[in-house]
């Protein structure tokens, strides 16, 4: 009368072979709604307290496997399903996590939709942790379309945290799987979004993501945020990987803004006859031209030090122990005054007297 039909296996669970689907699974008990062509299907398999690595224990646990050759077995545990027998789709529930190449995928509310030859409806708003093991990554709002065991690709956003526990939206275009089975992510962070490294580090640029590694690596241009007020913050072109706790940018001997002009970071010396000549300072600030006279210059890398409340660049090792060999140059904060030690360069000709210098240098703003 009610055009319902229940069943329920009497040996423990039943292996159902879904075809115009290709998948199979496993089910204990069955409701048969005859008249809008569904069956309801459930099984008592219980999902794990915790993701587990791909183990046997975890693989055992599932009760969903895609039979499409080219999904290498992708499987899932789904307790309830039900299945539109007119339309060949399959809606899971309580579906608490899809294990895909390196990672892990939360569907939002739980809902995975299969449909004919194993095509599965794109999650939204899902969740993905990876990798399986560190776990250093989890990114939500997710699009997330999943090809197969190892193989999956998606769009979503996580947050960077810096120094103070403040949190950033970063997007990532795309999220994908590279040829060792690795989740990469990439997302571009515009300059009008005010994106910062720390409160003393702005940023604009690419971002990637690298499952196995814990930070991110960015790719493109920093700005101090405390420099000398009185000049105009040019952007420093780098590319690292950024511990946002210890903020400390890459520099090498040619600086470069993203138009290709010549920054430096030292003291420098223009002939007094041409316009603007002598010394003068520049801390990632445009220098004068690239043939300009090095008195004093740092390669190595930049940071921001709290505690004296200064910018410093130069090696980590006379960053640590500013007595040791090396070049240091200093910018305190909303300060204009460059200053440094090491080996100096006069711009004195003494003919055939050979001079090797060494000492502090301050220059002035003029």
């Amino acid at each position: 009368d009610s055009r319902i039909g229940e069943f329920a296996s009497n040996d423990g669970e039943t292996k159902i072979d879904l075809p115009a689907n290709q998948y199979l699974c496993y089910m204990d008990e069955f409701k048969w709604y005859m008249d809008k062509a569904e069956m309801e299907m459930a099984s008592n398999r219980e999902p794990l307290n915790d993701f587990v690595i791909d183990t046997d224990d975890a693989v055992s646990t599932s009760n969903f496997y895609s039979t499409r050759a080219d999904q290498d077995s992708l499987n899932f545990l789904a307790p309830t399903a039900i299945y539109d027998i007119s339309e060949s789709v399959i809606s899971c529930e309580d579906v608490k996590f899809i294990r895909t190449a390196d990672a892990f995928v939360e569907p939002d509310s739980g809902k995975v939709i299969v449909r004919r030859r194993a095509q599965m409806d794109q999650l939204t708003r899902a969740v993905i942790v990876a990798n399986v093991v560190s776990r250093h990554h989890r990114l939500f709002d997710a699009d997330v379309n999943i090809l197969g065991r190892y193989d999956y690709d998606a769009r979503a956003s996580l947050f960077y945290v810096d120094e103070n526990g403040l949190e950033q939206l970063i997007q990532l275009e795309t999220v994908e799987v590279d040829t060792s089975g690795e989740t990469v992510g990439r997302g571009t962070i515009p300059v009008q979004e005010g994106f910062s490294l720390s409160p003393f580090f702005g940023f604009s640029g690419e971002v990637r993501l690298a499952a196995a590694r814990q930070h991110l690596e960015f790719d493109g241009a920093v700005s101090l945020e405390a420099a000398c007020p009185e000049t105009d913050k040019q952007q420093l072109l780098f590319d690292a990987v950024i511990n946002p706790k210890d903020v400390r940018i890459p520099m090498d001997s040619t600086l470069r803004t993203p138009l290709m002009s010549h920054l430096g970071v030292g003291a420098y010396f223009r002939d007094v006859d041409e316009p603007g000549g002598g010394p003068y300072g520049a801390f990632v600030d445009q220098v004068r031209s690239h043939e300009e006279f090095r008195i004093l210059a740092a390669t190595g890398e930049l940071r921001y030090d709290k505690r004296d409340g200064r910018y410093l660049a130069g090696t980590p090792e006379k960053m640590l122990q500013p007595n040791l060999p090396g070049t240091l140059i200093a910018l305190e904060a909303g300060q204009c005054a460059v200053q440094g030690s090491g080996p100096v360069r006069l711009p004195v000709d003494l003919g055939m007297v050979n001079q090797r210098t060494a000492g502090d240098v301050k220059v002035f703003p003029t």
